[in-house]
This record gives structure tokens, sequence and C-alpha cells, in this order.
């Protein structure tokens, strides 16, 4: 018989059992519904999946879950931007050797990929190729010769974020080498804007000794001196283009002075004059007159600086997010009393993708042989290193200004020269001396000796 009497809940939150005759999985308040799939109704009547900013609230076998726009990953119940990647290597303001340089970069959270946008321009409104690559590094197609402009954006398949990384820029020479692929040299660019610029130094009141650095713009194929110095202060000594140590893609000045010193870090408008970040860290054992960037020795992105310190010896400071670490890893030792670091310059002279470390030591009667020092895991090694050698017969060299690292004869590899003085009373006259790169690396003597009568300053 059929019973009558039988109670009914008609409340809305009613979820009602599935109905065989109907095939409706539930009903709430007097509606069918699925609640493995409705999200007003997600496993139970009533039960609302939050909506996401960004996205979209979806019900997954009765689950509240996201579906979140272009450009936005899911964590839990929200939308987030897909972190942009940050940039390895080529460090901003380099030459490279190739026409197809080898771009890095480090990946955010869930992104598997990056799309690399090479641009002519700093805003990237000319776009000369868009990369969509997987992992973490790519190859543009051939560049023609000139300074280019990259970014990032994240990937995740094919969904990419919109979120940018910091423009850096990179130069592919005249005459690019077929197959090596390194970072020859850099171009300081404090507002990284393409061209190349220049530190000077000047003493404007002999008096009282007061110096001043300046620096020195190409704009429209002239130079153009900064509307002000850099800084003035009494004992200043030359300021030096050191890099990217933070890693937004524009070159940072240190300026050393009595004590401390500057690091003036680089902007759209040169360097921030407003914030000086005092240089100095251990004492006056660091001689920031002779510091000088490093490239990036430990391959994390950041810029680094070599600093000399006491005896012959030297130091390095780390470049990261926030700016250059203290120093450590003290190298080229033993340290020697009466013996100093005169000049420092860093290259990848062998183009095996780590820069090695060139030491020119100085024992106050002029200008030891230098000293070639291998970076090995990011750490300057002495374990490796090893003199080079010239023959400069009766002339007594001094050092005159800094070694440069430059591709000179065209194949590709840095090659060291310097500029040298004499020491002999009077000083006059001067060597210019190269060892030219290989893959072997520097030559240990002297690859090419110049005599130079009248100075060094032609270099």
């Amino acid at each position: 018989d059929v019973r009558t009497d039988a109670r009914v809940d008609s409340s809305p939150d009613a979820l009602a059992d599935v109905s065989t005759d109907t095939g409706c999985r539930a009903t709430c308040g007097g509606r069918c519904v699925d609640t493995a799939t409705d999200p007003l109704h997600c496993g139970a009547c009533n039960n609302v999946c939050p909506v996401p900013t960004n996205g979209a609230a979806i019900c997954d076998f009765a689950a509240c879950s996201v579906r979140c726009n272009a450009g936005f990953y899911a964590v839990a119940t929200r939308c987030q931007p897909l972190p942009a990647p940050r940039a390895i290597a080529p460090l901003s303001g380099r030459w490279v050797s190739s026409a197809r340089p080898t771009l890095r970069w480090s990946l955010g959270a869930s992104a598997d990929g990056a799309r690399v946008e090479v641009c002519r321009d700093a805003a990237c409104t000319v776009i000369v190729q868009t990369i969509d690559a997987a992992g973490t590094s790519t190859r543009p197609m051939t560049l023609p010769s000139g300074v280019y402009f990259w970014r990032l954006l994240a990937r995740q398949g094919t969904n990419t974020g919109t979120l940018a990384s910091p423009v850096w820029t990179f130069v592919v020479p005249a005459r690019p080498h077929p197959t090596l692929d390194i970072v020859t040299h850099q171009q300081f660019d404090s507002d990284n804007d393409g061209s190349p610029e220049a530190l000077v130094f000047s003493s404007e009141d002999p008096v009282g000794m007061t110096q001043e650095a300046h620096i020195v713009y190409v704009r429209s194929g002239r130079l153009v001196q900064g509307a002000a110095p850099i800084r003035r202060e009494r004992g200043l000594s030359r300021p030096i283009g050191i890099g990217d140590v933070n890693g937004d893609g524009y070159s940072d000045t240190l300026v050393p002075a009595p004590g401390a010193g500057c690091l003036y870090l680089g902007g759209a408008m040169g360097p921030r004059l407003d914030a000086c970040a005092s240089a100095a860290s251990g004492g006056v054992e660091y001689q920031y007159t002779g510091a000088t960037g490093a490239g990036d020795l430990n391959g994390d992105g950041y810029g680094d600086l070599i600093v000399p310190g006491g005896r012959g010896t030297a130091f390095v400071r780390y470049g990261s997010s926030v700016g250059l670490g203290a120093p450590q890893g003290e190298f080229n030792r033993p340290a020697d009393a009466g013996i100093s670091v005169a000049r420092i310059t860093v290259a990848d002279f062998d183009g095996n993708g780590t820069n090695e470390v060139v030491v020119f030591r100085t024992n106050g009667a002029g200008v030891a042989n230098p000293v070639v020092i291998p970076v090995v895991g990011g750490v300057v090694s002495d374990a490796g290193r090893r003199f080079l050698t010239w023959s400069l017969g009766t002339f007594q060299p001094w050092i005159g200004i800094n070694p440069v690292a430059s591709d000179v004869n065209g194949d590709g590899y840095p090659d060291l020269v310097v500029a040298l003085r004499s020491n002999n009373f009077p000083r006059t006259g001067g060597r210019i001396v190269v060892w030219f790169g290989s893959a072997t690396g520097l030559s240990s003597s002297a690859s090419q000796l110049i005599n130079n009568p009248d100075g060094p300053d032609d270099l």
C-alpha cells in the first residue's frame, strides 16, 4: 500500500536524493542541480564557491576550485600573476661575441618557460624577435650588429604572464664570431638607453684640492656632461663604472672617497645622486681606489666587485638584489709585505664561460709581473694562478692606466692590453703590452710590445 503520512522536507537547503526516473542529481530550492559541477551548489546546496580576482570560480568533482585569467595561475582558491623570470646572462650592458648570444634566466613559481622579447628600444615598442622558450635559456635568430634590449615574461604551458622583467641590454659587434658565444667586455650605461657613457674626474680647486666626479652622456651623437657632478669632495678618487650589481639593468657607479666612498645605483635618469650607499666595509684595509667591476663571478645574474686589500691580496663583494655584500674570499695569497695591488681586470680570456682575474702588483719600485687567477665555482681560486711575463729590457714599468680587456685582433676572445709609463727618472716614454686571448687562455709571454715614446696616454 502507498503510505500517505510520510513527511517531506521542502526547505530551500534540502538536498534531495538522486531521482532515478528524472536523471536529476539533486534538487536545491526545488531546482535540479549538479552538485559535482555547479559553483553555486558545490558538493551541497547553497555551498557557493568564492569568485577570485582575475579568474572564475568552478566546481570540480564537488570541490571548489578556480580558473584563472590569462597571465595568472591558481594558488588554492586565488589567482596570482605569473612572476616575471629573472634575467641571468649576459649581464646588462655587455658586449657579446656572437650574433646569436645565449640568453639565460631563472624561473619563478609554476613557470616552465619564458617569452623572450628582443627589442630595439628600452620601452620595447620595436620588437625584433619574440621567442617562446621552454626551460631557462634560448638563442635568438641571427641579429645584425648593434644594441639590443631584452625582457622576459613567464610561461606556464601556453599561458603567458603579464609581468615583465627589468629590461637588459647587450651589444652585438660589427664582426661577430661564427661559433664563439661569450661575453667580451662591459659598456657603461647608467641610464640603460643603449648609449655608452664616460666617467670623468677633475680637480677644480688646486688649492683646496676639491675633486669632482662627473658623468658624460652620448646624446644624438654628441657628448653631454651631466647637469651636476656625481660627487664633489676633497680627497675623491676616480669614479669607477662597476656594472649592474643589483640586477635592475642599469650600470652602477663607485666613487671612492676618504674613509668610505659611495655606490650610486643607476636609474632612468642616470646615477641616483640622492642615494649614496656607503661602499666602506671592514675598514681601511680595503682600497676602493683600485676596485673593479668583475662581471658575474658566481653566475647568479648580479654584477660583482673586486676590492684590493693590503699586502697584494684582494677580496670579492658579490652583488645581490639589495646591492653589494661584505668582502669575502681573499685571494692572491700568500700576502707579501710591501706589495700592493696596482690594477685588476677581469674577462673570459679562454672563452669557456667563466671569467679569469688578472692582478697587477707593485712593490713601490715598479710593477711586478701580472698574475692570472681562475674563477672556480664562483670563487677566485689561487690554486690555479699563473704569472704572465713581458720582456721590457731596461725599461722599468710603472702602471699608467687601467688594463683593458677587449678583442683587439678580431678572433672573438678578449685580449689583455696594458699601458705602462716609465718608472725611470724622468718619467718619459711608455710601452703598450698585449697578451692575446685564445681557447687556451692568455699566452704566458706578451704577444705584442709597442714602443710609445711619448707616453702611454694614447690608449
